[in-house]
């Protein structure tokens, strides 16, 4: 009666026990008004399949069923979030489960407080990164601008000179369609980079993001005169995670690398990102010839706000160890004799 848990015997679909804790929990004025009730008068709609099996598991197999998390209503309706663990138990003679929980609401909304801001931070971060980003992306665009104006003005100069060159300037039409689809995907590629929104964890293609990552950042690479190369182990089965989260972590590792070959002030640099897997986690990995990690920031590379940069907030590596964590993975680093390899872990889809 003392526990601070909230315990409730079921027996028979019925409530047959309650605690002062669990009358606490659910609101009531007093034991009598819970007893009889059904469990799943108390259970968020969502959650019945769910505690259906369990029960169904614990009497059959008289094992403790694991801890959960689930959401329960109080009597007058709200909605409380609660850990759950609940096991066999003999009551009257009879066949019973047990139910232990704990009233996990402020612990949640803390969690989702904790989400946000770290989605906003995320969010920042790809912002301020949208300058740099944005000017490379500007020559890109150049380019295909340069060819459109190009191709249509050997157009009109045919149609000016009466010349009956139908297939020539149906290859300058076709040409100029290419190249304002290129600037129109570049665009969408920007755009999604700095895209706000929820991002839930979905089976992926993790080689096919990272070669994509690597195509966007190949033109600011090669402008430093850094050459970026792949081996993407291509037996790699599909993830759990957010691909704006893993792009994200690419592009600041990747970022970082280019500004430590640049600060090493190496003739020629090279980039190597690695994919691998094994049980249920894969693997990347992104090494540099730069200048490596300094043992004086090596402990605190992954505190918020720190850097080893002169300038910026130095959130890129908190926010990519934030990310990562937060779709069960986990990222380190090591240095070489010739620079550093930065690698993270995400989980394999089931």
């Amino acid at each position: 009666e003392l526990s601070p848990f909230a315990i409730l015997v079921n027996l028979d679909n019925k409530i047959a026990y309650a605690n002062s804790a669990a009358v606490k929990i659910l609101g009531a004025k007093s034991v009598s008004s819970i007893l009889d009730l059904s469990p799943f008068d108390i259970i968020e709609l969502k959650y019945h399949e769910i505690v259906k099996e369990r029960i169904q598991r614990v009497l059959r197999d008289r094992n403790i069923a694991p801890l959960i998390r689930s959401q329960w209503r109080r009597l007058d309706g709200t909605p409380i979030n609660v850990e759950v663990i609940s096991g066999p138990i003999e009551w009257n003679g009879r066949d019973a489960i047990q139910v232990l929980a704990k009233d996990i609401t402020e612990q949640c909304q803390a969690e989702e407080r904790a989400k946000q801001f770290l989605e906003q931070a995320a969010r920042l971060q790809r912002i301020l990164a949208a300058n740099d980003i944005a000017t490379e992306l500007t020559h890109e665009i150049n380019q295909p601008l340069t060819a459109i104006t190009m191709f249509s003005e050997a157009s009109l100069k045919l149609f000016e000179k009466n010349q009956d060159s139908p297939e020539k300037i149906k290859e300058n039409l076709v040409r100029i369609n290419e190249e304002a689809y290129r600037v129109a995907e570049i665009i969408k590629r920007l755009l999604s980079f700095f895209k706000k929104g929820r991002v839930e964890s979905v089976r992926l293609d993790l080689n096919q993001i990272i070669q994509h990552v690597c195509d966007q950042m190949d033109y600011k690479a090669t402008v430093h005169n850094i050459k970026i190369q792949t081996e993407l182990d291509d037996r790699l089965p599909p993830v759990l995670g957010s691909k704006v989260h893993i792009e994200q972590i690419l592009f600041n590792l990747l970022i970082n690398s280019i500004d430590a070959i640049t600060e090493a002030g190496h003739a020629k640099g090279n980039i190597l990102v690695k994919t691998s897997f094994s049980h249920d986690m894969s693997q990347v990995c992104v090494w540099d010839n730069g200048t490596g990690i300094n043992e004086e920031f090596a402990s605190n590379l992954f505190e918020p706000l720190h850097s080893t940069k002169d300038e910026g907030l130095g959130v890129g590596l908190r926010i990519s160890h934030s990310l990562i964590s937060a779709m069960g993975g986990r990222i380190w680093f090591e240095n070489h004799g010739s620079g550093a390899e930065f690698c993270f872990m995400v989980p394999l889809a089931r």
